[in-house]
């Protein structure tokens, strides 16, 4: 079973979130991850350096995992994009370009490589001759960390760096999100397009389909012989006036009416109703109604629903009665006739008023 429209439209928009949330996550945590190894590695003392830098090369490994987690999502989530754009028949929007985002991913990794192998250098290296000079007084010591928050030429060009790498991540950020919101738009009014196309293509096989099984209908309620007439004018009537409807329409059904009686003239409707030269062409009209029905519009749709029902509903009682021969109910029969009748005029509501105005005109020029 195929998935309905609907369906396929929020599985494009869903994909649509995705891809940009994924992309510009690509974008952000690398840099974001580089202006803050810099910040730390940049104000830490040489003693505490190799530490900063196993930690800078433990949060790159960490990172550099997510991130490719992130690279596959995103990776899955074009392709699924693409093939659900094909599937729609929408404009090919979409593109499926590695080489854009898996170079972040490559260098959050090599600089975790790197940091971790000069940490790994630093360590294996001599110790450095101590200072001959004191530590300034200013200097805040933490454990084996010393931090100088004395902001000297290379803090200044190390702000510089970070507002840059932030101006940069800002700016990729918001020309990722501005062109998928021109995509997301673009798609979603191809295929509010593609829908409405659809739907007066729908509506326009409902419109024929719906005319044809009318006027058959109508001829089938048109050659009702006069004792199911007969019988349908005392079952109105029973109805209206809350009287015992079964002894009274089992009286009528023994009523002669012309040369036979009421319920032979039923019996007789109802038997040269049953074969397949008039049933068969109606039920597949009515099929081909049903088939089409999900892609019209909710009025179009509700009026084919209930002409659906009225249908089966009546020529089951039409079928059922024909192959009862004596043991026949001539209730049954009557509301069966009622059905087909009620079935017919709901049909115009699924006809075009072009195709009503066409069909009027001809019967008014044949006089």
């Amino acid at each position: 079973m195929e998935p309905e429209l609907t369906s396929l439209n929020v599985q494009l928009s869903e994909l649509n979130n995705r891809t940009r949330t994924y992309s510009a996550r690509l974008w952000q945590l690398p840099l974001a991850y580089f202006g803050a190894a810099g910040v730390v590695l940049v104000q830490v003392s040489t003693a505490a350096l190799p530490w900063m830098l196993l930690a800078t090369a433990i949060v790159g490994a960490v990172l550099s995992l997510h991130l490719w987690g992130i690279e596959d999502g995103r990776n899955r989530a074009t392709k699924a994009l693409i093939d659900l754009e094909r599937q729609l028949n929408l404009p090919a929007a979409s593109r499926n370009r590695r080489y854009y985002t898996v170079p972040m991913v490559a260098l959050t990794i090599g600089t975790a490589v790197v940091a971790l192998g000069a940490a790994i250098v630093l360590w294996r290296a001599p110790p450095a001759a101590p200072a001959a000079s004191p530590a300034p007084a200013h200097a805040i010591s933490l454990g084996p960390l010393q931090v100088n928050p004395t902001i000297g030429l290379d803090g200044i060009v190390n702000m510089l760096v970070t507002l840059v790498l932030v101006i940069v991540t800002a700016y990729y950020a918001r020309r990722a999100n501005t062109i998928a919101t021109k995509a997301e738009t673009a798609r979603e009014k191809e295929v509010k397009r593609v829908e409405r196309e659809q739907r007066e293509l729908a509506e326009a096989r409902i419109g024929v389909v719906a005319y044809a099984l009318r006027r058959q209908l109508n001829s089938w309620v048109r050659e009702v012989t006069s004792g199911l007439t007969q019988l349908d004018k005392v079952y109105e009537y029973l109805l209206g006036s809350g009287g015992a409807v079964k002894p009274a329409m089992g009286q009528g059904d023994g009523k002669m009416v012309g040369t036979s009686t009421a319920g032979d003239g039923a019996m007789e409707w109802a038997v040269s109703r049953s074969g397949g030269e008039y049933l068969d062409p109606a039920e597949q009209r009515v099929h081909q109604l049903a088939v089409d029905a999900p892609y019209a519009s909710e009025a179009i749709r509700t009026a084919i629903y209930d002409v659906t029902v009225l249908f089966y509903e009546g020529t089951r009682r039409i079928t059922e009665q024909a192959a009862a021969g004596p043991g026949r109910d001539v209730i049954e029969i009557v509301r069966a006739y009622r059905q087909i009748r009620q079935c017919a005029a709901q049909l115009p509501a699924a006809i075009s008023n072009d195709l009503r105005a066409a069909g009027d005109r001809l019967l008014r020029s044949r006089g």
